[in-house]
C-alpha cells in the first residue's frame, strides 16, 4: 500500500511539474534583461505578466538617482503576481494587493498575442493619485478587458512623494546632466523605453504605442509631451482630467522653489544634512517625514513635479502655445464635477459676500487690469446666495485644478498639430451607482472594475452597477481602443452603433458628451476657460497664486 501511494504521489508530482513546464514554455517571453513567464492566464486566454522589472531597484545609493538598468537574469522570471508598489505619501482609499516598497519599479502586461505573434496596438496606463499615492497593482486597473479588445495593455509603477520628486542642489551636483526633482517622471520615460524595446515579444506593435492616464497620470503625460526625453516614446495620447499640473496655486513649482523645499525638508534631520546622510535614513522614516494631507494641494504642500531643467524645461502651456509639444494624435477630456475631491481647497464661501471678497482678492493680480479681471471673474463665478457661492467656489477650483488646462491643452494642440486629430470629451454620466460625475469616476466605467469587488476592504455599498453602467463603460472602452488602433475613436465600426465623435477645433468647439445620452455637443464652458487662459504670461498662471489661498 505504501509503495502504491508513493507511486501515485510521484505520478502526481511529475504531472504537476510537466504542467508547470508546459505553462512556462507556452508563456515564456524574452526581454532585453532576461526571460519572463506567467502562470496567470484568464479564462478568455489573456496572458497576464505582473511585476516585470524595467529598472534597477532605486534603493541604497540609487535612491534619488535617475532610473538605471536592472541586473540581467538568465533563469526564467515568474511574472505571475505583482509583489510590490511604490511607497505612498498618503494612506487613503487605495489598497493595492501588494506590499509597499522602495523596490517598486515594475510593470505589468496583459496580452492575447504571445503565441500568435501578432502585432497589436499597445496601450500604456499611467495611474493617478496626485503623484503621492495609488499604484499600477490596483485591482481598479485590471487590463483584461482591454486585452480582449485586441490591444496589448501595459501598466507601470513610478516613484511617488519625496522618493519620486525630491529636488536639492547637492543631488543636482551629483549628476549635472540629470538634475533632481522629477525622478518619478524619469521612471515613466524609462518604462516607455522598455515598452518600445520589448513589447513586440508580447505581441505588441512598438510603432503604435498609446500612452494614457488620468489625473496625475494625465498631468504626467502633458509634461512628457513637452520633454525632450520622451520624444518618440509614444505615438498617441489620451489625457483624462489633467494635463499640466496647474492648480489654484498656479503653474508648476519653479526650479528654485522646489530646491528650497528639498533643503528645508533635509534640515528636519539636522541642519546641513547631505544627500548621502538622507540616503542612509530608513525608507519608512523618509516617507513618514513628509506625509501629504489630501485636503491640500500636493503641488504646493508636498513633493511633486517641478521645473527641473532636465525633464521639464519650462511651463508646459508655453510649449503648447509655441507648438513645440510632441506631435501625436490626442484625445482629452474632463468630468462634470471635477470639484468633488478638491472642495476643501476652494475659496471660503460661507456667504455670497464672503465669496465675493475672496474671489476679488484672488483675482487681484499684479500687472493685470484689476477692474476688468474682477468683472470677468464675477461674471464667470457669480454668487448671490450661500448656495450659489458654494457652487461658484467649487466650479472655480475644478477649473483651476483640472478642467481649464485640459481644455487648453487640447485646444492648443488642435491649433498647432497640423492635420493630426484632436478629440475632446465631457463625462457627465450619472446613475444610482454613480450619482455624481466626479473626479476619476469615469475610470470604473472605462475599466469596468466597479468598486468594490467583494474581497476589497470588506466594505459594503448600497448601490451596485446596472446594465446601463456596463453599457456606458463598454462604449468608452470601444472609443478608447479604437483610438489606439486607428487614431480615430470612431473606427473601426462596431455593433454598438456609437455616435460619431467629432474632431475638436476652436471654431466648431464640438466635443463628445459621455453622458446618459452619448452625443456630440458644443463645449459650453469655453467662456470661463478662455478667461483663465487670458491670465497666463508666457504660459505661467499668476505667480501671486503661489501663496496660501
Amino acid at each position: 500500500m505504501r509503495s502504491s501511494t508513493t507511486a501515485i504521489s510521484w505520478l502526481a508530482a511529475t504531472a504537476a511539474s510537466a504542467t508547470a513546464q508546459s505553462i512556462e514554455s507556452t508563456t515564456l517571453v524574452s526581454t532585453q534583461y532576461g526571460p519572463v513567464y506567467t502562470e496567470n492566464i484568464t479564462d478568455s486566454g489573456v496572458y497576464v505578466y505582473k511585476g516585470i522589472p524595467f529598472a534597477a531597484p532605486p534603493v541604497g545609493d540609487l535612491r534619488w538617482r535617475s532610473p538605471a538598468t536592472p541586473t540581467p537574469w538568465t533563469n526564467a522570471f515568474n511574472a505571475s503576481e505583482a509583489l510590490t508598489h511604490c511607497y505612498f505619501a498618503f494612506t487613503g482609499p487605495f489598497t493595492p494587493p501588494s506590499t509597499p516598497s522602495e523596490d517598486c519599479l515594475y510593470l505589468n502586461v496583459w496580452t492575447s498575442a504571445v503565441t500568435t505573434k501578432r502585432s497589436l496596438p499597445v496601450m500604456v496606463w499611467i495611474h493617478g493619485g496626485g503623484f503621492e499615492t495609488d499604484s499600477a497593482t490596483s485591482y481598479r486597473y485590471d487590463g483584461t478587458l482591454f486585452a480582449e479588445q485586441e490591444v496589448v495593455f501595459v501598466s507601470i509603477n513610478y516613484r511617488l512623494g519625496n522618493l519620486g520628486f525630491l529636488a536639492r542642489p547637492d543631488l543636482d551636483a551629483e549628476d549635472p546632466d540629470k538634475n533632481s526633482g522629477n525622478f518619478g517622471l524619469q521612471d515613466m520615460v524609462f518604462a516607455l523605453s522598455w515598452v518600445k524595446n520589448n513589447i513586440a515579444n508580447f505581441g505588441g506593435d512598438p510603432s503604435n504605442v498609446l500612452a494614457f492616464g488620468e489625473s496625475a497620470g494625465g498631468h504626467a503625460l502633458g509634461l512628457l509631451m513637452t520633454s525632450p526625453l520622451a520624444q518618440g516614446l509614444f505615438d498617441k495620447v489620451i489625457m483624462e482630467s489633467g494635463t499640466w499640473w496647474d492648480s489654484e496655486h498656479g503653474s508648476l513649482a519653479t526650479f528654485n522653489e522646489s530646491r528650497t523645499r528639498g533643503v528645508s525638508w533635509g534640515n528636519l534631520f539636522g541642519i546641513g544634512s547631505t544627500a548621502n546622510d538622507l540616503r542612509a535614513l530608513p525608507v519608512e522614516q523618509v516617507v513618514k517625514s513628509s506625509p501629504w494631507n489630501p485636503l491640500t494641494d500636493p503641488g504646493f504642500t508636498a513633493f511633486a513635479p517641478n521645473i527641473d531643467n532636465y525633464v521639464t524645461l519650462q511651463a508646459p502651456a508655453a510649449v503648447f502655445a509655441a507648438g513645440q509639444q510632441m506631435k501625436v494624435p490626442m484625445l482629452a477630456g474632463w468630468n462634470a464635477r471635477e470639484d468633488t475631491i478638491f472642495q476643501s481647497r476652494a475659496l471660503e464661501h460661507i456667504t455670497a459676500v464672503t465669496f465675493d471678497v475672496n474671489r476679488n482678492n484672488f483675482f487681484t493680480i499684479p500687472g493685470q487690469n484689476e477692474t476688468n479681471t474682477k468683472a470677468e471673474a464675477a461674471k464667470s463665478y457669480a454668487a448671490d446666495s450661500p448656495a450659489t457661492a458654494e457652487s461658484a467656489a467649487y466650479l472655480l477650483v475644478a477649473d483651476l485644478v483640472i478642467a481649464e488646462q485640459t481644455w487648453e491643452a487640447a485646444y492648443l494642440h488642435s491649433q498647432t498639430s497640423g492635420s493630426l486629430p484632436t478629440y475632446v470629451y465631457h463625462f457627465t454620466y450619472t446613475s444610482a451607482y454613480n450619482p455624481i460625475a466626479g473626479h476619476s469616476t469615469e475610470l470604473e466605467f472605462l475599466f469596468r472594475t466597479f468598486y468594490p469587488e467583494p474581497e476589497v476592504d470588506n466594505l459594503t455599498y448600497s448601490n451596485t452597477p446596472d446594465a446601463n453602467d456596463y453599457e456606458i463603460g463598454e462604449k468608452m472602452m470601444t472609443y478608447w481602443t479604437n483610438f489606439a488602433k486607428t487614431s480615430n475613436p470612431n473606427l473601426p465600426a462596431s455593433d454598438l452603433n456609437l455616435p460619431e465623435w467629432p474632431l475638436y477645433n476652436g471654431t466648431a468647439n464640438l466635443l463628445l458628451e459621455l453622458g446618459n445620452t452619448v452625443q456630440a455637443t458644443e463645449n459650453t464652458e469655453i467662456g470661463r476657460f478662455r478667461f483663465i487662459q487670458s491670465l497666463r504670461e508666457d504660459g505661467v498662471l499668476p505667480p501671486s497664486w503661489r501663496t496660501a489661498n
